[in-house]
């Protein structure tokens, strides 16, 4: 099965009331492409260690192709709505996990290494760092070079991927259901998601302790859920009513 196999979204694409079929429970059962659903924290789950393996490869110097990454896999098994789950969620425990971080610097009162975007301001509280974080990676997507580089189209499914994870951070259905909703195109969507959250892991990771650069992936190893699980359903639910 190849990319060109994933047939084109429905259009009801996120009812949150789809159920999907189960993960087969063999390899001699192929499910028919983008109709299995998983749990959300699955889905999470399965979107992590693919970017962590990704990113390791990276950083060894490896070259991968697209094609054969863990996230082409989720792509092609994985409901599109299922795959939204996994990339808002991984986002918004992303930011949930730097204000942890900082916390935990705190308590221990290590000697902690923080980057300009941060050390530049007065007063710093733990709570600030997630806005600080998203202001960051903003004005780098708001860069011309970064624009000229990318391209528009690029930086703004980038752009929208991240309004849909702080809108789900949130809990605001209206500005959740502005960008998630069956006229948009959920590849485009969830890509954006999903890239979105490696620029954020990207700029967590200089938050360090004793030492400048902490390689990315190993934010994303270290990354747990956070207790909402069902966060993107529950929105869409209340964006129906």
């Amino acid at each position: 099965m190849t990319m060109n196999d994933i047939p084109q979204a429905p259009t009801t694409w996120c009812d949150p009331d789809d159920v999907g079929a189960p993960l087969p429970e063999t390899d001699e059962v192929e499910a028919d492409p983008q109709t299995v659903q998983i749990p959300p924290a699955e889905s999470f789950e399965v979107l992590r260690r693919a970017s962590e393996e990704e990113l390791r490869a990276q950083e060894r110097g490896e070259q991968l192709n697209p094609l054969e990454s863990g996230r082409a896999a989720i792509t092609i098994a994985l409901t599109p709505l299922c795959q939204l789950e996994g990339a808002v969620m991984l986002g918004v425990s992303l930011l949930e996990a730097v204000v942890k971080r900082v916390e935990q610097v705190d308590e221990d009162a290590v000697e902690a290494y923080l980057p300009d975007w941060l050390f530049d301001h007065d007063n710093l509280t733990a709570a600030d760092v997630p806005e600080l974080l998203v202001e960051r990676v903003r004005r780098d997507l708001a860069d011309s070079v970064v624009v000229s580089t990318m391209g528009k189209e690029a930086v703004e499914q980038l752009r929208s991927g991240l309004s849909a994870i702080l809108a789900a951070q949130r809990h605001d259905v209206a500005e959740f259901s502005r960008h998630v909703n069956p006229d948009i195109d959920p590849e485009w969507l969830i890509d954006g998601c999903q890239e979105i959250c490696v620029a954020l892991a990207a700029h967590a990771a200089t938050i360090g302790w004793q030492r400048p650069e902490v390689d990315v992936s190993n934010v994303f190893a270290s990354l747990d859920m956070v207790s909402e699980p069902d966060l993107v359903r529950t929105l869409l639910r209340q964006a129906q009513q």
